[in-house]
């Protein structure tokens, strides 16, 4: 059942033209899946907000078992698989969620319980024909390359973190379509010295759509143009703004080992501020946004221009060929700004004037610890 391929160090498969795709296809996450719970109705309640990092992840299965039986939870678990030291994994599995209607997701879990991961990210299939199930299937096989491209949707959830648990709250959800599959695209990478293994689980909690008042849409923004020769370093650059009027409500980042820095700008009514800015590839900051003093909703305006701009830094210091952009997180790059936004802002800002913004975040991350 397992695809037990490695990419070790140093070795780089031939990327050829048309292969690689938009960012967004390379940061969505899949592994094995042995289980999955079925989902119900339940009323989305409000959370009291959280400090991030402040609470520990739940490490007893009966404790995660208990969960994944609550009403509206989907649960799975994939892995373990084993990495060797110096190398990599990345591949995709499908489930079929079964769901009759449309859902939202309200709040997800994602435990990294061998802290192995470069990314988990759960994504929508794209093609009316049903996905490859079973796997999962290795990144270069005809079965992981089906998932490449096209195939794969929309972003929905998704980790970088040892541990990550959001809340969206009352208001706000992700659409999980009718008779949905989704696509898991996982990515282990192991930089010690010791064997270890890529094992994540998943609760993902859905009511009824109509149940909440936002829909949720997820963006990822990137710059591919990345070309750094031996012994330099250099830095891309990309900008982003909504199809409509939005309100952003989380930002975050993705680099590979090679990043050095990663920087976010918003320019409103042509004013330019600096918003976000991590030196970290593995553990970047989760920065969401509730409409508070400490963390003020970004809106954007179309009629004034409004916009996101980023840049991500690069060093090239142990590579003999020039770093590019690519899958590998040993020997490739990428520079992905990840948003969630709701499409009207105004209505949101009633919400919060009103007292009843009632987004009630809650979220705990527990990073993956200093990188190399």
């Amino acid at each position: 059942m397992w695809d037990k391929s490695h990419r070790a160090a140093g070795e780089s498969p031939e990327y050829r033209s048309g292969m690689l795709g938009a960012a967004s296809r390379w940061i969505s996450p899949s592994v094995a899946v042995f289980a999955i719970a079925c989902t119900g109705s339940t009323a989305a309640t409000g959370a009291a907000p959280a400090e991030a990092g402040g609470a520990t992840p739940p490490e007893a299965d009966a404790g995660w078992e208990a969960g994944c039986a609550e009403p509206g939870m989907l649960c799975y678990d994939l892995g373990p698989l084993d990495v060797p030291p110096g190398s990599e994994w990345q591949g995709f599995a499908a489930i079929d969620v079964g769901n009759a209607e449309d859902l939202a997701i309200t709040g997800m879990e994602i435990d990294q319980v061998g802290a192995l991961s470069h990314h988990f990210i759960v994504s929508l299939w794209n093609e009316t024909a049903p996905p490859p199930l079973g796997g999962p299937y290795e990144l270069f096989t005809p079965e992981g390359l089906s998932f490449v491209n096209s195939a794969v949707g929309s972003t929905l959830v998704g980790s970088v973190f040892k541990y990550v648990h959001i809340d969206n709250g009352r208001y706000v959800g992700v659409t999980l379509p009718a008779h949905a599959y989704l696509v898991n695209n996982a990515h282990y990478l192991n930089l010690g010295t010791d064997p270890a293994a890529g094992h994540t689980r998943v609760r993902i909690h859905t009511v009824p759509k109509d149940q909440v008042r936002f829909a949720t849409i997820n963006a990822l923004p990137g710059n591919s143009q990345i070309s750094v020769p031996p012994g330099q370093t250099g830095t891309v650059e990309g900008t982003w703004a909504p199809p409509s009027d939005g309100a952003v409500l989380l930002l975050t980042s993705h680099m590979h080992r090679h990043g050095r820095l990663f920087e976010i700008w918003q320019s409103v009514s042509g004013v330019e501020t600096k918003i976000y800015s991590t030196t970290s590839y593995d553990s970047p900051p989760l920065d969401i946004r509730t409409g508070s003093a400490d963390a003020p909703l970004v809106v954007l305006r179309q009629a004034t221009g409004d916009h996101l701009r980023f840049a991500c830094t690069f060093e090239n210091d142990d590579l003999t060929t020039d770093l590019v952009y690519g899958p590998s997180a040993l020997t490739n790059e990428m520079c992905v700004m990840p948003v969630y936004y709701v499409t009207e802002p105004d209505a949101l800002l009633a919400l919060i004037a009103a007292g009843d913004g009632g987004q009630g975040f809650s979220w705990t991350v527990v990073p993956n610890g200093p990188g190399p």
